[in-house]
């Protein structure tokens, strides 16, 4: 599987699943150039991308399954990269 955007970067970042609070919860933190916003209206478009050549489709498929499975997408944007996080309710 070829990485792109955060994944792209989390070499220097990284990827985190835990379980907190009867959730489980995905972190993915980068070390590249930040967000410009942390508003999920003006961050998830359909079709919209940063990268020449690329769909725009992953922040749209992250918020449609954080949606329907009742869990949130919050975005962070730190003074060296980003961090998004994932909850959905914990498989019982």
């Amino acid at each position: 599987m070829r990485w792109s955007n955060a994944g792209g970067f989390a070499a220097t970042g990284g990827v985190r699943v835990t379980e907190a609070d009867g959730q489980a919860v995905l972190v993915v933190r980068d070390r590249g150039p930040g967000l410009r916003t942390t508003n999920p209206k003006l961050l998830i478009h359909l079709l919209h991308s940063t990268k020449p050549g690329h769909p725009g489709l992953g922040l749209v498929i992250v918020e449609r399954v954080a949606r329907l499975h009742a869990g949130t997408l919050e975005f962070e944007s730190l003074r060296d990269g980003a961090r998004v996080t994932l909850r959905l309710p914990a498989a019982r």
